[in-house]
């Protein structure tokens, strides 16, 4: 029998029970002696393998997974197309989306605080504010953005042109053609995407960062785990990237990640968006920063950056330290301005000691 969608969503436990919980090939643990000294364990599947590390009552598990297959690819499409039709009734024809080309649906980062309370990370959670988002932008209108998603119309996109492009069609051979108006949908997937929450009380804004940074700094003590999930990717067409990752370390005072959001659009645009969040086990805090960066890339000289696509380029390479200096880029990009979203706060706080 054909598993529905509701079936096939993201579920760690049925996963691991059926397939075996998939490494990353970044993931490290600490050995056990080590993990033992500071009250933690490795988390094991329903088949023993590693899925995470226990410490402090909270739970953290990752898991990469493969690539989603062409059943999946369908129902995921159509699970996503309908929440992202314009709320107008009035539309002609229904929005047709074209979901990224390497979609790891059971990759996940997750930490469960208590029995009601957990944040995860996963490509659905993405796609799905990405798509929800295009409910307040009308068809065949790329000026209107929402929640920092829009259509553009990028000089280079061929894929944009094609898909706007009248289609003659010869009058003895009759064919039932996709309009272009039916695609019309941001193909840089540019998700305002921040991790979904369950059970926890609501967040506190701040005025600038409270994140005690000075934690991750501390070298008297191990990294107890890690690892750096990719969710989604893909290559815009071959006129770029578009990359959606999550990088986490577990300490014995706290678990901090750093999801991203990369978009490059070779010789046109670079985007990336940021949120960390670390939980501070001594005090049941939860602290999150969101940071958007972009830049015209005819504006990256002026700002003092390199304009050559390659210094840019994180694809075909493993090297921590090329890529490293690329996320050092990336940190040098302007800010934007102001987040598009009431709700969603560059600097805040919340507990879970009542969760």
């Amino acid at each position: 029998q054909q598993k529905t969608m509701e079936d096939r969503k993201v579920d760690a436990g049925i996963w691991e029970k059926e397939n075996g919980n998939i490494p990353s090939q970044r993931r490290h643990i600490a050995e056990p002696h080590v993990l033992e000294r500071f009250q933690a364990k490795a988390l094991r599947s329903r088949i023993g393998e590693t899925a995470g590390i226990s410490i402090a009552n909270v739970n953290i598990s990752t898991s990469q997974g493969p690539i989603g297959g062409h059943t999946w690819f369908d129902q995921a499409t159509e699970k996503l197309e309908e929440c992202c039709q314009h709320e107008s009734s009035a539309e002609e024809r229904p929005r047709k989306l074209s979901l990224p080309e390497m979609l790891f649906p059971t990759a996940y980062v997750t930490i469960q605080l208590s029995e009601t309370s957990q944040m995860s990370w996963n490509a659905m959670g993405a796609l799905t504010e990405w798509s929800q988002a295009h409910q307040k932008i009308p068809m065949n209108n790329s000026e209107v953005s929402h929640r920092g998603v829009q259509i553009l119309q990028s000089k280079d996109a061929d894929l944009w042109k094609k898909k706007n492009k009248p289609v003659q069609v010869v009058e003895e051979q009759p064919q039932v053609l996709i309009q272009s108006t039916e695609f019309h949908y941001d193909w840089t997937f540019s998700s305002p995407f921040c991790g979904n929450t369950v059970g926890l009380a609501s967040w506190t804004r701040l005025e600038k960062s409270e994140m005690p940074k000075e934690l991750l700094l501390d070298r008297s003590v191990p990294i107890l785990y890690f690892d750096q999930i990719v969710m989604m990717e893909d290559d815009l067409h071959d006129y770029g990237l578009m990359q959606y990752s999550a990088k986490m370390r577990v300490m014995p005072s706290c678990v901090y990640i750093l999801s991203k959001l990369y978009v490059r659009i070779d010789n046109d645009l670079l985007r990336v968006r940021d949120c960390r969040l670390l939980v501070h086990f001594a005090t049941k805090m939860i602290y999150r920063d969101i940071e958007w960066r972009e830049s015209a890339w005819d504006k990256l000289e002026k700002l003092g950056l390199p304009s050559d696509v390659r210094s840019w380029k994180t694809e075909g390479t493993d090297d921590p330290m090329r890529l490293q200096m690329i996320e050092q880029l990336q940190s040098k990009l302007p800010l934007v301005s102001e987040l598009p979203d009431d709700d969603m706060m560059a600097h805040s706080k919340c507990s879970y000691a009542e969760t």
